[in-house]
C-alpha cells in the first residue's frame, strides 16, 4: 500500500548516514534537531489517534456475538 511504501522510503532515507558513516554538517544539527523532533511529535499524534479510532470502530461497530 501507500502507506506502507512511505514508510519503508522514511527508514531507508533515515538509514542512509547511519550505513554510510556520515555525518551532517555542524550548522545543519539545529535544524535535524528540529526536524527529528517535529516529526517524533507528528508520529505520536499519528498513533494516539489511530488507537482513539481502533477504539471507536471497536465499539461503534460491535453486533451481536
Amino acid at each position: 500500500s501507500i502507506q506502507d511504501q512511505i514508510g519503508y522510503n522514511c527508514k531507508q532515507v533515515a538509514q542512509l548516514p547511519l550505513l554510510r558513516k556520515s555525518s551532517f554538517p555542524g550548522d545543519l544539527g539545529p535544524a535535524i534537531a528540529g526536524f527529528c523532533s517535529a516529526t517524533l511529535k507528528v508520529s505520536e499524534s499519528a498513533l494516539a489517534t489511530i488507537n482513539e479510532l481502533d477504539e471507536l470502530f471497536e465499539t461503534s461497530f460491535k453486533g451481536r456475538d
